[in-house]
């Protein structure tokens, strides 16, 4: 009966009949009619399934969620024991939010993949709120919160939009000194992220004390992305708001081609979480993970010394 508990964690954790067949090198059929038997002798449905469909019945969270630590686990214990300074391999499936990998991530990602050839990585770039075991993932990078209650969740870093402006904006201009004065300038504003539609109302809240300031603005061009609206400050003709932590910000206020308006300021944070799927990790599984937490802290601390 464990036997098939475990196989049914693999069938979830794989995302399916196909893909844990092909990784445990056995046959679906095999696999089908080991999941009845379990489903048998537990009296009841573990797994809803069709031909192009799986997820777990309620049920079946419950199991997974009883026995995957175990089977984890386990699998630690066997490490240890049979191969304890083996090399790292496996299969990774991970997923990452494209506001983090661009500048902070992928830079590094290649030299994981280099230095341990035998691991196999998958990666998601989603933007979404992550179902971790539903979709597969056993890590994530994301800067919302789990649906899963299950999942283990760390904080590693909060960024924030802030403004920017280049020194001809500011001679031709002048500099706002007050958030109030905001609403006598030229920005450029943002399109919300759910519906499309130019954002009118914005709120600037004190990083210091949390105070929170309410503006009407009328900008005059709209952006979808924050990620590529810097270059638009060095015209001279607009104050721009971008995350703090992109290089190319650090780099233009460092050569004095930006200059932060309101410092004390900002529009919005940006969480970025870690988050593991299950508490019990792989030995695999905690090395990455310790690999992302490094990169992330890496890339934030060089892009501060530059």
């Amino acid at each position: 009966m464990y036997d098939n508990i475990f196989l049914f964690i693999q069938v979830v954790k794989y995302g399916g009949f196909n893909s844990a067949a092909r990784q445990l090198n056995t046959s679906q059929s095999r696999i089908s009619r080991r999941i009845k038997e379990l489903e048998i002798m537990l009296g009841a449905k573990i797994l809803k399934r069709d031909t192009h469909f799986m997820e777990m019945t309620p049920f079946g969270e419950l199991i997974y969620a009883e026995f995957a630590n175990y089977e984890q686990l386990l699998q630690n214990d066997i490490e240890k024991i049979r191969h304890k300074d083996r090399e790292l391999s496996g299969l990774l499936n991970i997923a990452l939010h494209p506001a983090f990998t661009t500048h902070l991530i992928n830079p590094k990602i290649v030299d994981f993949a280099v230095r341990y050839p035998k691991v196999q990585i998958n990666i998601a770039y989603a933007v979404q709120q992550l179902e971790m075991v539903k979709s597969g993932y056993s890590i994530a990078v994301s800067d919302k919160m789990p649906k899963s209650q299950n999942s283990i969740i760390k904080r590693i870093a909060t960024f924030h939009q802030r403004l920017y402006a280049s020194p001809k904006y500011i001679k031709k201009y002048g500099l706002p000194t007050s958030p109030q004065e905001m609403e006598k300038h030229r920005i450029i504003g943002y399109l919300d992220s759910d519906s499309g539609e130019p954002v009118k109302t914005y709120t600037l809240k004190n990083i210091n004390d949390d105070s929170q300031v309410l503006l009407q603005l009328e900008p005059q061009i709209y952006a979808e992305s924050l990620f590529q609206t810097v270059e638009l400050a060095t015209s001279g003709e607009f104050i721009v708001s971008a995350w703090d932590y992109l290089p190319v910000v650090k780099e233009k206020l460092k050569h004095n081609n930006l200059v932060a308006i309101l410092p004390d300021y900002y529009f919005h944070d940006l969480p970025c979480y870690l988050i593991y799927a299950q508490p019990l990790l792989s030995n695999l599984e905690k090395t990455f993970a310790s690999f992302l937490e490094q990169s992330i802290n890496a890339a934030l601390t060089n892009s501060q010394e530059k």
